[in-house]
């Protein structure tokens, strides 16, 4: 998974591409979600299925680190980090 432009101030693209040398299959993609450093929930992407990139809008979050999961419907999650300026 791509972010771009990481890091960020307002918004990126999150581009659902290789993760771990895992391909992301985004007709399976049900969740994706974004973490503080101690693991809090602080957003929720929109999605539709099938999409291989969506708009992170980040212009509410602090500045700071940020982990990205996203769940796919095999139970499989995948992880990328953000930063935000």
């Amino acid at each position: 998974m791509l972010f771009h432009p990481n890091p960020v101030k307002d918004k990126t693209t999150i581009m659902l591409e290789l993760s771990q040398d895992k391909y992301i299959d985004p007709k399976l993609i049900t969740n994706i979600f974004v973490y503080d450093v101690i693991g809090k929930q602080v957003s929720k992407v929109t999605y539709s299925i099938g999409q291989s990139q969506t708009v992170l809008n980040c212009s509410l979050l602090s500045p700071g680190s940020y982990l990205v999961k996203v769940f796919n419907q095999n139970g499989e999650q995948f992880y990328g980090k953000l930063i935000k300026k």
